[in-house]
């Protein structure tokens, strides 16, 4: 394991990783909608287009870096590292919101981690398609057959495989 970089972001701990801060300055965000009682009206549907706004922007960049090599194992990684982690946090703020005074709300609200995780999945694999079928497709057909055994077709059989 590499302690040196950070394993959301994958940039130096030491000077260009910002997620710590972020993650204080979530933090903070959840005090306040808490104490505001809005925590539980805007926690998931907030959640779920900051993930996938992060997420499309992370797989366009992963793309780029791995032009030719299968990019989802480390997509996936990255997923269960960051992503779900950020969200099982949320979660446990949004389950646990003892500050809310409407019990009924309270009672009633769950984030769906499962729901999320199946949602932001199926987005990341329709991502790398984008991403890798706009990208590739043509040096694929250029390739073959030497590009049978590459890492963006492989990427894109197990997309298709999800996606359809």
């Amino acid at each position: 394991i590499d302690t040196t970089s950070c394993s959301f972001c994958k940039l130096s701990l030491s000077s260009a990783c910002k997620c710590i801060e972020l993650q204080e300055q979530f933090e903070i965000i959840i005090l306040i909608l808490k104490r505001l009682g809005l925590l539980s009206r805007v926690c998931q549907h907030a959640a779920l287009a900051a993930c996938r706004h992060r997420i499309t922007n992370f797989i366009k960049q992963i793309c780029e870096q791995y032009s030719s090599h299968a990019c989802l194992p480390h997509l996936e990684q990255w997923f269960e590292t960051g992503v779900i982690t950020w969200l099982s946090i949320l979660e446990s703020h949004c389950n646990n919101d003892q500050d809310n005074n409407d019990e009924k709300q309270q009672s009633t609200f769950k984030i769906d981690l499962s729901s999320c995780r199946t949602e932001l999945k199926h987005h990341i694999y329709e991502c790398i398609m984008r991403e890798r079928g706009a990208r590739h497709m043509f040096q694929i057909i250029i390739d073959y057959p030497e590009s049978r055994h590459g890492g963006v077709l492989d990427d894109l059989k197990r997309c298709v495989s999800v996606v359809g």
